[in-house]
């Protein structure tokens, strides 16, 4: 997935967020698993992700071997 899917799928998932409530299962989360995902949404904001095909390759290697 280039980065303009990504930017996308982030646009996506962030609009699909703020239409929920999710403040309840936000609050269940620890400190830990929120950071965590707070990285992960910078990290493609700064387009630092690594792309859906990239990912499946190499795990179908790893599987397949």
């Amino acid at each position: 997935m280039d980065a303009i899917h990504l930017k996308e799928a982030l646009g996506l998932l962030d609009n699909y967020i703020k239409s929920k409530d999710n403040t309840k299962e936000w609050e269940k989360l620890t400190v830990e698993q929120q950071n965590g995902i707070k990285e992960g949404i910078r990290q493609i904001q700064n387009n630092e992700g690594i792309p859906h095909s990239v990912v499946m390759e190499k795990n179908r290697n790893r599987y397949n071997d």
